[in-house]
Parts: C-alpha cells; sequence; structure tokens
C-alpha cells in the first residue's frame, strides 16, 4: 500500500513538471498586439454601447454593440465618440491611420498637405455613416437633441473677374486659422 502511494505521488509530481515545459515565454511583441479599452459610453436609452479597442501600437477602433452584445458596426482609425442625447446618432473622428502618416512624413510631406481629420456621424437605425471632411473640432449638447456643433476649414476662393476697387483692396480676406478662427457649422 506505501509503495502505490508513493508511486501515486510521484507520478503526479512528474506530469507537474512536464506541463510547465510546453508554456511559450511572454515577449514585448506579444503585449504591443494586446488590446486596451480606452473609451467607454452607454446611450440614454440604454440599446447602445460604444467602447473604444486601442492597441499599443496601431490604429483604434471604435465597436458599436447592442444591448445584448451583439456587434452592430467597427469603425477603424475612429477615436472621440459621443453618443447623441436622443440615442440615435454616434458621433466621432475619423483620423488617418498612423501608416499612412508615417509614410508621409518619411517623405517630408508639407504639414499643409498632410491628410486631415474626419467627422463621422454614425446613424443607428439605419445603420449609415456621413462623413464632413476638413473639420477641425465638434461639440454636442448634454440635454438637446437634434444638434451638432463643428468647425471645418473651408478653401478661401477669390473670384478673378471681379474688378476690385480701392476699398476693397484695403480690406484683405483673413485667413482661416487658429488666430483668426474656422467656420462654424
Amino acid at each position: 500500500m506505501k509503495k502505490l502511494t508513493i508511486l501515486t505521488l510521484l507520478l503526479i509530481i512528474g506530469l507537474g513538471i512536464f506541463a510547465q515545459e510546453n508554456k511559450k515565454p511572454l515577449t514585448f511583441d506579444d503585449i504591443l498586439k494586446w488590446n486596451r479599452i480606452t473609451e467607454t459610453l452607454i446611450s440614454n436609452d440604454g440599446n447602445t454601447i460604444v467602447y473604444k479597442s486601442e492597441p499599443w501600437k496601431g490604429d483604434p477602433i471604435i465597436k458599436i454593440t447592442g444591448k445584448d452584445g451583439d456587434e452592430i458596426a467597427s469603425l477603424c482609425c475612429a477615436t472621440n465618440a459621443l453618443i447623441t442625447n436622443d440615442s440615435k446618432f454616434v458621433v466621432f473622428t475619423i483620423k488617418p491611420s498612423e501608416e499612412t502618416i508615417r509614410e508621409l512624413k518619411l517623405k517630408k510631406t508639407k504639414k499643409e498637405d498632410m491628410p486631415q481629420n474626419k467627422l463621422g456621424i454614425y446613424h443607428l437605425e439605419n445603420n449609415d455613416i456621413d462623413t464632413i471632411c476638413n473639420f477641425k473640432s465638434f461639440k454636442l449638447p448634454e440635454k438637446w437633441d437634434g444638434w451638432l456643433a463643428y468647425q471645418i476649414e473651408t478653401e478661401i476662393v477669390k473670384d478673378t473677374n471681379k474688378v476690385e476697387s480701392e476699398d476693397e483692396k484695403e480690406q484683405e480676406i483673413k485667413k482661416e486659422s487658429k488666430k483668426n478662427g474656422f467656420k462654424l457649422v
């Protein structure tokens, strides 16, 4: 009986030692592949959950899910998501991909020629996305429905056919900038 107990104990210890040898060590590259959740939102009616899954290196993804956990949409390169008060729209910023920015910086592209952010508006009832180019910032009211304010950068085009008077020559058109402001919609 003693021999059987000792043999069983040695067998259990031996299996524990062999099980430890098969594990792969964790490397820094494995950690870079992990995603972290950095932004979470729940709509006022409780039917929609929005969260941003962001890898340590790469482009973030905003995921929109229903209350039962089914994924409604997955939006790549999106960030700063907000849900409207009436829970009908998800408004977010679409940034250019990190790979595109890196390639353009290696080519020494001017700041004016770099791709700009876009404003994305996801309609939860129709599953449609509207995008607005050359946008700077946006705001949503906390308690009002149906309102969205955003700033865009527009190109100022001079009319070449028009003959300018001396008064108009003196009045210069101010270009949009941080100092002068941007168009508000």
